[in-house]
């Protein structure tokens, strides 16, 4: 067994090499067939500032890249020219257009030319990878997942459940000190503004480093309050594991590379491209079908490891399998099959305010103003509306008083199954202390005001046409908020620290500090659910399993030592605290409504020793 996890390792790393080094494989050619996705005039403009560059070959997609931006800028402001656009004189809209052209047909916008350095440097590739795709996806996909499998399957030869096999010892999951843990999200907040600034985003700058101090002086203002002295991190000999810094790394890179250079990896989108036009009927690939489709594969591969790891337990079983069926079914085909049949390619499992874009003006039009399709005599558009508001103002709230949030958080949604799949084996890293609990709470609350605000923004602009909104003697701008928000929530804190810092700092990062979602269920889940962790304290020998291994950092040892139910806003009703208790101390129930005495209730008697008396 043993040799077969080595060969199994050998090939998984074989694979994920391949997998890194394929972004170079490729060269360039600028031709009509690398620009046949422009628009007319964009296309026609282009190839007269190309000049010599049209028809000139690239050696791989980094210097052709180099090449592509300043020539699509070049072309950007040429048509800016023509169009009659004179900064100078103060002249921004279009006075020079061709008869029967709009004026955004016409110039170029800064996304524009975003989205054409992706879709050029997709279509201009020949070479290596792009006439050998099939044997890439061989090679990288299903050989590596071979490798993956050969790795894990073994472990169904060992004792089911989670084990003290030096799991704070290993190089890969024993995470980085706490200290190192502050200066990592330093570091992200630093390149976050660097990214902004590059790219000349000083809006979005300057209310990134509003919503930061205003979070940090929440925090160091409470703190002061309830400790009367400044903190500081903690120290701790357990940490700084060299291999999962380097995983950490990689995660990071790969989502700031996927959200704000995408350019870089088409060679990574062609190898996806015939599954795509295969299920979306022709239509090509593009950076978001590349990673819906390594997160399915990636899930698929970790949720094998999850049923073999927990194959002892029911519950794990039925979860582990219930998060794969709604992530390949509802977040990955269901999309793709609505996309075929030109409807809104949408997650049905997707709730506001996770799903935050559903009341934007682009996607309410799409439901409401362009969708002509009728499914058993309903307009789909409008069932699809019907059923996004119908999720948030009465499912969600249903299910959740009568199971708390793990109907959604453990056995539905999408982050939470990669985080319960390849986010498992570190687990162990999310911080237990009380003052993470409560920047736990700054943090997350802080999130939900802001996305309540930029709902009511943008359904106010949605309603009225008017794209700016005075609230609280304060003027937003639609466009801006939103921007800023998917810029910093949904890009940065839900992708690169939501799932970069798993290795680092503990899987549920996302669904602990930052998703409004799950901060909504949590307060009802604590003042208004029949759900509760049940504690028999009398049969705890205190081993700290349970506090080890919750991935919401919550302390379950100390309420169940007390004889305590756990009533906790955070909790996920994953449960591994209950799996992982040699004693059954623990049961996740759903029982009657009496949420304001079931936490409080400590059904432990402690007498102190003084209290004791000899006879």
């Amino acid at each position: 067994m043993k040799s077969l996890k080595i060969l199994g390792l050998a090939i998984f790393l074989f694979s994920f090499g391949l997998f890194v080094v394929s972004i170079t494989l490729s060269q360039h050619v600028l031709n009509d067939a690398a620009i046949a996705s422009l628009k007319k005039h964009h296309k026609e403009t282009l190839k007269e500032q190309a000049g010599a560059q049209f028809g000139k070959e690239y050696s791989n997609n980094f210097t052709f890249i180099q090449e592509l931006k300043p020539l699509l800028k070049k072309t950007q402001e040429a048509l800016e020219k023509k169009a009659g656009i004179d900064p100078a004189n103060n002249v921004w809209n279009a006075t020079n257009l061709p008869e029967g052209v709009s004026e955004w047909d016409y110039r170029m916008s800064d996304g524009d030319v975003k989205g054409y350095l992706a879709s050029i440097s997709k279509d201009s590739a020949t070479g290596l990878l792009p006439n050998n795709a099939g044997l890439f996806f061989f090679l990288i996909f299903i050989l590596g997942s071979i490798g993956a499998f050969m790795y894990i399957v073994p472990d169904v030869s060992k004792i089911p459940g989670i084990k003290h096999d030096g799991i704070f010892h290993s190089a890969v999951t024993k995470g980085i000190i706490p200290i190192l843990q502050m200066v990592l999200v330093t570091i992200t907040i630093a390149v976050t503004c660097y990214i902004m600034y590059s790219e000349g985003a000083l809006f979005y700058l300057k209310c990134t480093l509003l919503f930061t101090a205003a979070v940090l002086a929440l925090i160091y203002f409470k703190e002061s309050r309830e400790r009367k002295q400044p903190w500081a991190p903690g120290s701790s000999s357990i940490g700084n594991g060299w291999i999962g810094i380097i995983m950490g790394t990689f995660l990071i890179l790969f989502y700031i590379v996927l959200y704000f250079y995408p350019h870089y990896i088409t060679n990574w989108v062609l190898l996806v491209d015939p599954i795509k036009r295969a299920l979306s009927g022709g239509k090509p690939a593009d950076r978001w079908f590349l990673y819906g489709f390594l997160y399915c594969l990636v899930m698929i591969v970790m949720g094998v490891r999850m049923i073999i790891k927990y194959r002892h337990n029911r519950y794990q079983l039925f979860r582990t399998g219930s998060v794969l069926f709604f992530q390949l079914a509802f977040a990955f085909l269901i999309p793709e099959l609505l996309g075929r049949f030109n409807n809104p390619a949408v997650d049905l499992k997707n709730a506001w305010p996770l799903d935050y874009s559903f009341y934007y003006d682009y996607r309410l039009d799409a439901m409401l103003v362009q969708n002509d399709n009728y499914f058993l005599g309903m307009h789909v558009g409008t069932a699809m509306f019907v059923w996004g508001i119908l999720l948030t103002l009465v499912i969600v709230p249903f299910f959740t008083y009568y199971y708390g949030k793990r109907w959604y958080c453990s056995w539905v949604c999408g982050c939470g199954g990669l985080a319960e799949t390849l986010g498992d084996p570190f687990r162990q890293q999310s911080d237990k202390t009380l003052r993470a609990w409560r920047i736990e709470r700054y943090v997350i609350h802080t999130v939900m005001v802001f996305v309540f605000v930029l709902t009511i923004v943008v359904l106010y602009h949605y309603i009225s046409g008017n794209n700016k909104l005075d609230l609280w003697l304060v003027e937003f701008d639609a466009y801006q908020i939103r921007t800023w928000y998917g810029f910093l929530i949904g890009s940065i804190f839900a992708g690169v620290v939501g799932t970069g810092f798993y290795p680092l700092m503990g899987n549920r990062m996302w669904c602990r500090y930052g998703c409004p979602l799950a901060g909504i269920m949590g307060i009802v889940q604590r003042f208004k659910s029949r759900f509760r962790i049940t504690t028999n304290g009398g049969q705890c020998i205190s081993c700290g399993n349970c506090s080890t291994y919750c991935e919401m950092g919550i302390d379950v040892r100390h309420y169940a030592q007390r004889g305590q139910d756990i009533v906790r806003a955070s909790c996920v009703g994953c449960g591994v605290c209950s799996a992982v208790c040699p004693r059954g101390v623990l049961r996740l129930e759903n029982s009657s409504e009496d949420t304001g005495d079931r936490a409080l209730d400590v059904r432990n008697v402690h007498v102190k020793m003084e209290d004791v008396t000899y006879l």
